[in-house]
Order: C-alpha cells, then sequence, then structure tokens
C-alpha cells in the first residue's frame, strides 16, 4: 500500500539516482593516487587533500579534487547498489533483462560522462551490447527498466530521495 505523504520515484528519479550510487561507490572505493606505488601511496595525502578543501571553502581546490561523501549519499549507495532490508540491489530486480543491459549501460555512460571521459553512442553501445537494437529501441530499454524499479520501489513504500 502506497502512502500519501511518501514522495513516489519516477523513471528519470531512478535513473538519477543510481548515477549518484555509481559515483559515491568508485569515489569511496576506487583506486586512486600514482598508478605505479598502487596502494602504497600514503593516505596522509589524502588528508592534506581535505584540509586544503576546508580551507579553501570548496572541494573543487586541493591537489586530486576529491568531493567529499556524505554519510547519507553512502547509504543510498549502498542500497541501491547492494540492497537494504526494504528492497534487493535495484539492478538484481530486473534478472538478466534487456532492459538491466541498457540501463547499466546507460549508467555508466552518464557515469564515464561525469568524469569528461569521452561518451561511447548508442550505436557503439548497442553493438556491444551486440543486440543490433536502434538508438529508439535503447532508450526504451533504459527508460522501461528505470521505470519498472520505480514502480518496485513505490509498491514497497520506499520514498524517493
Amino acid at each position: 500500500m502506497i502512502d500519501a505523504d511518501v514522495e513516489l520515484w519516477t523513471y528519470k528519479s531512478v535513473k538519477e539516482a543510481l548515477v549518484d550510487a555509481y559515483l559515491v561507490c568508485e569515489r569511496t572505493a576506487g583506486h586512486w593516487g600514482p598508478k605505479s606505488p598502487k596502494a602504497a601511496f600514503l593516505p596522509i595525502y589524502d588528508d592534506l587533500d581535505i584540509w586544503e578543501q576546508r580551507r579553501a571553502g570548496t572541494n573543487e581546490q586541493g591537489r586530486g579534487a576529491r568531493p567529499q561523501v556524505t554519510s547519507a549519499q553512502i547509504t543510498r549507495s549502498d542500497a541501491a547498489l547492494f540492497g537494504s532490508k526494504d528492497a534487493p540491489a535495484w539492478l538484481q530486480m530486473l534478472g538478466h533483462s534487456p532492459e538491466r543491459m541498457a540501463l547499466e549501460l546507460w549508467v555508466w555512460r552518464e557515469v564515464g560522462k561525469t568524469y569528461g571521459k569521452p561518451r561511447k553512442s548508442v550505436e557503439v553501445l548497442c553493438l556491444l551490447l551486440g543486440e543490433g537494437w536502434s538508438k529508439a529501441t535503447f532508450d526504451r530499454r533504459v527508460s522501461r527498466g528505470a521505470y519498472l524499479i520505480a514502480e518496485r520501489l513505490n509498491r514497497a513504500g520506499i520514498a524517493a530521495w
């Protein structure tokens, strides 16, 4: 039963939340630092970067410019990517469907766009899937996948973020 006070999910809000979840996961769990020493990069440099960001009053300044992530963002990211007590991981809701493949590729494309990486065209993504879809079919499957997730979240009574 859907509560009248709960803000409902839409396919657009699901897509935005998935992109945010992937970005938070990449910022918190991804490798950073010089490539050659790998994990031997001293953690003090991270502390200096955060100090510089706080001193300057912005997340855009400092060495590395790693935006700070809040605990609420991490909790939301974990719920979307790994599931919670109220709902399974969002992409798992779609099973092994074409909608899941299209939505996941679309999310990775948007994450890459955030980091300024060159985006692959939708036609190239369709070739990577090996399905031979047109752009309209790809877009329809992305939107349908996000809609199915939104519908399931709304049925579970999970409020939109």
